[in-house]
């Protein structure tokens, strides 16, 4: 069988020797089981996990990894394709809901094997699985974090966006608000910076922050953390003519004007002018 004769496990695997893995992927057209399969899929995950190298560094190999996924997933029935999915995602997790593992945003790739249409109820699943098990507050933290960086520094992944969104959502269905926004406050500014990044515009990948902006709409913390970068976030997005980021740009500045209205409202009298000398560079705009 292939994993026994070229498993994971060997020296190209342990060495990070990107070309002998990217060969071993396209080769590896052998019949196995659906235990071998699951079990080659687990070893990528834990082998993607900490592997090293840029995103353009690792783009060849993890385009060759999304194949064999997806190769995988062709390949079962209906019942073992449940059974790899569910084991698939259960270690993903385990992996981005440990606070003390560092996991690379490679790992991503992975999500691949997940319909579009299911992700909710994936997710929803493993919420449920925290809340039973007692562990709901440290393990979605620590996964929202997660999320959260890897939307700041990959771009690699397209699925990861949607997969973020859905997590959010369910958060929100499940009034898991002091997690969304704790998690979400630490970020914030981050991610709204990435809205003046040269890269070509997706979206969904704008959706996400637009949608953590307007749930911290009323948090005056949020406005005092992204006060000091509107101008050159609106600046750039001014000079894009794409239809998108007009779009975005009409959008960002509705949800900035609420933003303000709200943190404006903790102010009376003459500390007015204050607010609105210390916001002067959001106030005009």
């Amino acid at each position: 069988m292939a994993v026994k004769k070229h498993g994971l496990a060997g020296n190209s695997y342990k060495q990070n020797n990107i070309p002998a893995l990217s060969q071993y992927f396209l080769a590896n057209d052998e019949q196995c089981s659906i235990e071998e399969i699951v079990k080659q899929c687990l070893d990528l995950i834990e082998y993607l996990s900490h592997i090293p190298g840029t995103e353009e560094e690792l783009w060849s190999l993890l385009r060759t990894i999304e194949q064999f996924y997806i190769r995988m997933v062709n390949r079962c029935s209906t019942t073992e394709r449940n059974e790899m999915v569910a084991a698939v995602l259960d270690k993903f997790h385990s992996y981005i809901s440990d606070p003390g593992t560092s996991v690379s945003p490679a790992t991503s790739i992975v999500l691949v094997i997940v319909d579009e249409s299911e992700v909710k109820t994936r997710i929803e699943q493993w919420f449920d699985q925290q809340q039973m098990s007692g562990s709901v507050t440290p393990s979605i933290r620590s996964a929202l974090s997660c999320l959260l960086h890897w939307r700041l520094e990959w771009h690699r992944t397209p699925t990861l966006e949607n997969w973020l969104m859905w997590y959010i959502r369910v958060l929100e269905e499940k009034c898991a608000f002091d997690i969304l926004i704790e998690i979400s406050l630490e970020n914030i500014s981050k991610l709204f910076l990435t809205l003046r990044n040269p890269l070509p515009r997706r979206q969904i990948q704008d959706d996400v922050i637009l949608h953590v902006l307007v749930s911290l709409r009323e948090s005056p913390e949020a406005f005092n953390r992204i006060s000091g970068h509107v101008g050159e976030v609106l600046v750039h997005l001014a000079e894009d003519s794409g239809q998108w980021s007009r779009q975005l740009l009409q959008n960002l500045v509705d949800i900035l004007y609420n933003m303000m209205n709200c943190a404006m409202k903790a102010f009376k009298g003459d500390t007015v002018m204050t607010f609105k000398e210390k916001y002067a560079e959001v106030v005009s705009v």
